[in-house]
This record gives C-alpha cells, sequence and structure tokens, in this order.
C-alpha cells in the first residue's frame, strides 16, 4: 500500500470516498472541517490549517466527552482522528494535514496500552494489562530555587501548615486525621 487504497485497481474500486462518504454525509463533512477550522485557529493561531498532533492525544476520552456534551462536532472530529491513527498503525501513510508536534520535553508517543485500546482488541483479550504492565510515567527535571527544593525535600510530617489554606479548612471542617491526629 502506498498511499490509503490499495494498488490493485479492483482493490481500490471498493473505497467509494466520493459516492459512499462525501454523498452520504456533505452537511455532516462540512460541519467537521469548520470544526478543524476552528480548533486550528484555538491551538494553532496565525498558522496554516493542521492536525498539531501531540497537543492532545486521548482522542476516545475527549470524543466521549464531547458526546456527553452534546457537540457531535467534536466528537466527530475525535473518533476520525483515532480511526486515522489507527489507520497508520496498520501501515497508512500519515496524513498530508498532519505534523507531529511535542508541547513539551516530556511528552512521550502513545503507550503500547493507549495503541492498543485504540484498535478496539483489548475488548478480546483479557490478559493484556498483565502482559504489558503500567505504561511508563514521564518526568520531568528542573532545578529548583533552593528554598522550593527544600520544601519538596521535607517530609510530611516536617512540613509547616501555616499558609495552607486547603489544610486549614480540611481541619475546620473534618478536624484532625483519625490516623495520626493531625489534619490534612
Amino acid at each position: 500500500m502506498t498511499g490509503p487504497f490499495p494498488e490493485d485497481s479492483a482493490a481500490r474500486k471498493t473505497f467509494p470516498v466520493f459516492s459512499g462518504v462525501l454523498r452520504y454525509f456533505p452537511a455532516a463533512i462540512a460541519a467537521v472541517s469548520h470544526h478543524s477550522y476552528l480548533g486550528n485557529e484555538k491551538h494553532n493561531p496565525g498558522e496554516s490549517i493542521h492536525w498539531a498532533r501531540g497537543k492532545s492525544d486521548d482522542h476516545l476520552d475527549a470524543a466521549a466527552r464531547h458526546l456527553t456534551e452534546g457537540d457531535l462536532r467534536g466528537a466527530a472530529w475525535r473518533i476520525l482522528a483515532a480511526l486515522q491513527l489507527e489507520e497508520e498503525a496498520k501501515g497508512a501513510p500519515m496524513a498530508p494535514g498532519a505534523r507531529v508536534v511535542k508541547p513539551f520535553p516530556c511528552a512521550a508517543e502513545p503507550s503500547t496500552l493507549d495503541r492498543y485500546l485504540i484498535s478496539g482488541a483489548v475488548q478480546e483479550d483479557a490478559n493484556f494489562a498483565a502482559r504489558v504492565g503500567q505504561p511508563e510515567t514521564p518526568t520531568v527535571e528542573f532545578e529548583a530555587d533552593p528554598k522550593l527544593q527544600a520544601l519538596i525535600e521535607r517530609s510530611d510530617e516536617e512540613a509547616p501548615l501555616d499558609g495552607l489554606t486547603a489544610g486549614k479548612a480540611h481541619m475546620t471542617e473534618f478536624g484532625p486525621n483519625p490516623v495520626d491526629g493531625e489534619g490534612g
């Protein structure tokens, strides 16, 4: 496969993009394309329209959220994004309108678990979680102000509660922690 379609001419005819998609759903395709435009204006202001991959990779969770909010355009875009990634994982070329971006140095490629969930195969494989274990969590290293670093390294028992409004609110509302008698 050199593009998204098979090389065999007879097999290519089984992919009727115009008559099987554009003619079926012209208003829906127009709505999703406008959603793409609005998303580009929000996430890539001043840049030509493109799918900036890496800025958000939780397509199926986002699709479900859009559905619960009644946003069919956003849900459709996210489902198309997940489907595009699934097809690329099977060998389709990267979408020409996509750019790979990583907004933070710790951003990682989708984990094995993410790719597996997108494929839908996890529903058929009950032992998957046991085989892959926990996905690695990216870490961020930075040089902290020495005073901040000292506070981070102090244990909870030594940490001061002064100035921690949430801690005080918890102590006021719920009283001391029943385990150690301290607040928080």
